[in-house]
Order: C-alpha cells, then sequence, then structure tokens
C-alpha cells in the first residue's frame, strides 16, 4: 500500500482555501449578529440625570414660573425642600458616575429614595397648585391621587434598594 505524502505546498493551498472559506461565512454572518445595547447608558446616565436636575433646579426657582396661575403663593414653603431634594440628586448622580459600584449605587439610591419620599409627602400636605375644576372634573384630586401613588412607589423603591445593598441582588433576574 502506498500513501500519497502531500507536499508543502498543497498544505498551505489547502490552508488558504480553508482560511478563506472561513472568512467569507464570517463576512455573510456579520449583519446577522445582534448586538446588545445597554440602555444603562442612555436614559439612567449619571450626567444625563445630573443635566436634568439642573434644568429642574433652573425653572422651579425661576420667578416667572413662580407666578404662573398654577402654581400658589405657598409654593415658597415647600420650594427649599425640593432644592434639596434636586442638588442631592445631583450630587447623588456624581458620586454614582465617580463609583459605579452596586453596592454604593444601592445606597446612595436608597437614601435619595427617601429624601424623595420625604418631599414627596411635603408637596402632598402643603398642595402648592392651583388647579382649575374643569366640567366636574378636579385637577387637584388627580395631582393628590399621583402624589400619593409617588409616595407608595418610592416606599417600595426604599426597601428594593435596602435589600440590594445588603444581598447584592442586582444580578438577580
Amino acid at each position: 500500500m502506498a500513501k500519497k505524502i502531500k507536499n508543502d505546498e498543497e498544505i498551505k493551498t489547502e490552508k488558504q482555501a480553508v482560511e478563506e472559506v472561513l472568512k467569507e461565512y464570517k463576512e455573510r454572518s456579520k449583519p446577522r449578529r445582534k448586538k446588545k445595547i445597554k440602555r444603562e447608558n442612555k436614559e439612567n446616565s449619571p450626567l444625563f440625570l445630573i443635566l436634568v436636575n439642573l434644568v429642574f433646579l433652573y425653572i422651579l426657582n425661576n420667578k416667572s414660573f413662580q407666578n404662573t396661575s398654577l402654581i400658589a403663593k405657598n409654593f415658597n414653603l415647600c420650594l427649599p425642600m425640593v432644592n434639596l431634594f434636586l442638588s442631592a440628586k445631583i450630587i447623588g448622580s456624581l458620586l454614582i458616575f465617580l463609583n459605579d459600584s452596586v453596592r454604593f449605587r444601592s445606597v446612595v439610591s436608597m437614601f435619595l429614595n427617601l429624601l424623595g419620599l420625604v418631599t414627596a409627602y411635603i408637596l402632598y400636605k402643603i398642595f402648592p397648585f392651583n388647579l382649575p375644576a374643569i366640567a366636574s372634573f378636579n385637577g387637584g384630586v388627580l395631582v393628590r391621587a399621583v402624589l400619593f401613588l409617588a409616595m407608595i412607589g418610592t416606599g417600595v423603591a426604599v426597601i428594593v434598594e435596602f435589600f440590594k445593598a445588603i444581598f447584592n441582588t442586582a444580578d438577580w433576574k
């Protein structure tokens, strides 16, 4: 029995043919691959949140906003707490930007949610809005209901962030 021994040139041409087929396969399969998009880097980016909170801080402290017919005179009673909350959100977002560990993010979010809960409660109690009744629909009742639901949701968020900080449950699905 005679074995046919391939010479080096035949082996090189076969390797090149295999490499060309693999290259062509990779080129054809590229458009079919789905890229993972991190949503966190878009909507929840700490720098984006800082910008949004700065805009809210400017709008709420603007005298022309405070002189609208929808804002009551007792808005100035709520303004310091709202300013404290927005300033804390800016500082918290900056801290999260500097240190993005899961546990640190949860602790900062928990404290910011607690501050948000207190702010929503103060807005609920003082209620600095003049919302006119439109054809048997009272806008004040709707805003109070939304504030109440926001307090419930924020309370749940505080509990969730507490457990995330203790048990590091960020990877739970």
